[in-house]
């Protein structure tokens, strides 16, 4: 049930689509991979992006593998992964290891948002799987430690922070987990 059965499968998944898509699993580049061992068939598959509902992600799945069971005519596992891309910067640009995207929100006014807009953007993220960091630049005083809370004080704090920085505080830049 080897070679064949994969092939049979890459076949059959070229009839799946995802979701608002145009082209298949298979042309778009999302089918990382079919394996066959023996009685069991794996299939691989890409998400596009991590902020996919869980109700489209499950649908997604849940095709690819029907299309894969009647292709192979056996049980398929089916396992996805998120595949972002993003374009690397060049490497003497790359001013931080490990980070692969960043969005910035920002405007020349002031009291219009910014730092609700970025807070709720990076909680958003996170639920869908994401590792968010925040960095709140606001010149004025920064905002986050107010909105979200910090690790010895809790949300809707006292204001801006006024003092120095001292270890274990974070006046500016929070980890959202």
């Amino acid at each position: 049930m080897s070679a064949e059965a994969e092939t049979r499968v890459r076949e059959a998944l070229r009839a799946v689509k995802y979701p608002e898509a145009a082209k298949d699993v298979v042309s778009s580049g999302l089918l990382k991979s079919v394996t066959a061992d023996g009685d069991a068939i794996t299939v691989h598959v890409y998400l596009p992006t991590m902020a996919v509902q869980p109700a489209v992600r499950d649908a997604y799945l849940a095709g690819v593998g029907a299309a894969a069971e009647k292709a192979a005519g056996a049980r398929v596992h089916v396992e996805s992964s998120v595949r972002v891309v993003s374009t690397p910067p060049p490497g003497d640009k790359n001013r931080m290891p490990g980070v692969k995207n960043v969005i910035a929100v920002a405007s020349g006014k002031g009291g219009v948002g910014k730092s609700t807009v970025a807070v709720n953007l990076a909680l958003a993220l996170q639920r869908w799987g994401a590792r968010v960091g925040m960095l709140d630049g606001d010149i004025f005083g920064p905002s986050l430690p107010q909105m979200l809370g910090t690790p010895s004080q809790p949300a809707g704090g006292t204001g801006i922070h006024t003092g120095t920085v001292q270890d274990g505080e974070i006046p500016v830049g929070l980890r959202v987990e």
